[in-house]
């Protein structure tokens, strides 16, 4: 188990951390073929600070998705140590969120001590034109809906809502797409967020 003084030592060093991690970086597992479900998150993640994630939870509220917000200026201590660490003891189940980089770069590593990967990833970043970049790694299918979520404008975390309830496991590999779409208005708050989903290894079956 992480104990309590490597998490808070975690947690101070990830304060400063910006999201930079190119694009090779990112984890990848790979499979020989596609599975036909698509992964149902146990916990999708939001941090009330920026209105794009508030957005993005009252989506998933109005669809009938549990929620849980990230409070403490996004610190994820309280949500591994009173929750996802007994069900990771259980069981290896899918989260995912909109959140700030450093949360995702904890649980990240919490994830990885479960061999369990980030699966997909986008970065949503506001540029001073009054646009907007997306730039995502995961399946072919995956980053379809991404494309899709870009192109609604100021909605697009409303969009994501949908996409990482309906993420396809992974599959013969990952690819990139980096998407630039205007705003319909002025962003009221232009805050990096990150959207993703972490999920157990695909184990490739003998002979696939």
């Amino acid at each position: 188990m992480t104990n309590r003084r490597d998490f808070l030592k975690l947690g101070m060093a990830t304060a400063a951390i910006t999201f930079t991690a190119p694009a090779h970086k990112f984890p990848v597992c790979l499979t020989r073929t596609e599975e036909l479900s698509v992964i149902s998150p146990y916990k999708i993640l939001f941090d009330g600070r920026y209105p794009d994630s508030r957005a993005f939870a009252g989506e998933l509220v109005r669809r009938g998705i549990a929620v849980e917000e990230l409070r403490n200026n996004g610190n994820v201590t309280d949500f591994w140590y009173h929750d996802l660490y007994h069900q990771w003891l259980r069981k290896p189940v899918a989260i995912a969120g909109l959140t700030s980089p450093d949360s995702l770069f904890c649980l990240e590593l919490l994830a990885a001590d479960r061999k369990m990967h980030v699966i997909y990833r986008a970065e949503h970043r506001y540029l001073a034109d009054d646009r907007i970049q997306h730039r995502g790694r995961g399946t072919d299918g995956v980053l379809a809906q991404l494309q899709d979520a870009a192109g609604s404008g100021n909605d697009w975390s409303r969009r994501l809502a949908g996409l990482v309830t309906n993420c396809p496991p992974a599959n013969t590999g990952y690819s990139g797409k980096t998407c630039i779409t205007d705003l319909t208005t002025p962003a009221k708050q232009r805050a990096l967020l990150v959207s993703w989903v972490i999920a157990p290894v695909q184990r490739t079956r003998a002979g696939a």
